[in-house]
């Protein structure tokens, strides 16, 4: 009797804190009360500060009895609207090869659609990868960013099992290498090149890797 008890105690914690979590996550989406409507006597950051320690607490008594709550797991075990990034590789998903190379939002942006175009939005994704490339290269052009203060990684060996497990073909693995890795501007043009022709094969027609430059 004593154990179905705790069982049970603990499965009403368990929901009270994914109630709470949920709360707190949607605080700001247009139908949910404004913290200003819902503690009207009080300064909103303390009634923020206010949630937080009730929040700290059922966390802590989760915790004793065992459980995990739902906000301290690993967001790579969870993905909002799909399975398209942890498909693969639940462990080392698109974001965290923009955190390991320090992607901008340009770049994390052109790998994202141009890595995931087949199992989301198809030739879409692939047309906003070539709008990102455009938008930076206008940037480099307009001088308001500047090749001399890229950080060019040196260990590319990461990239490339991310691109294996992937499972990217030739055309997708050169977008990455090049988005990661571009020093000049031939290496944006050649990068949205590639791109037009990831761009033809994902309308469905013939597509190969351009002749490289000198």
């Amino acid at each position: 009797m004593t154990a179905c008890k705790a069982t049970d105690n603990r499965c009403v914690l368990q929901r009270i804190l994914e109630c709470i979590d949920s709360m707190l996550m949607c605080r700001n989406a247009p139908h949910v009360p404004n913290i200003r409507e819902i503690y009207l006597p009080f300064h909103p950051v303390d009634a923020m500060v206010g949630e937080m320690d009730w929040t700290c607490e059922l966390h802590r008594i989760l915790e004793q009895e065992g459980l995990k709550p739902m906000s301290t797991m690993d967001p790579n075990e969870r993905q909002i609207g799909g399975q398209h990034y942890r498909e693969a590789n639940a462990a080392y998903q698109h974001w965290d090869l923009v955190a390991e190379y320090g992607l901008s939002y340009f770049t994390g942006n052109i790998t994202k659609y141009a890595t995931r175009w087949r199992n989301k939005e198809g030739v879409k994704d692939v047309e906003k990868a070539v709008h990102y490339t455009d938008k930076l290269i206008s940037l480099y052009v307009g001088e308001l960013f500047s090749f001399h203060n890229r950080v060019i990684p040196t260990q590319m060996d990461r990239l490339y099992r991310y691109c294996d497990e992937q499972h990217l073909t030739a055309l997708e693995t050169e977008v990455v290498e090049l988005a990661v890795g571009y020093r000049s501007m031939h290496d944006l043009r050649r990068l949205r090149a590639v791109l037009l022709l990831l761009l033809e094969q994902a309308q469905g027609g013939p597509a190969s890797a351009p002749p490289a430059q000198p």
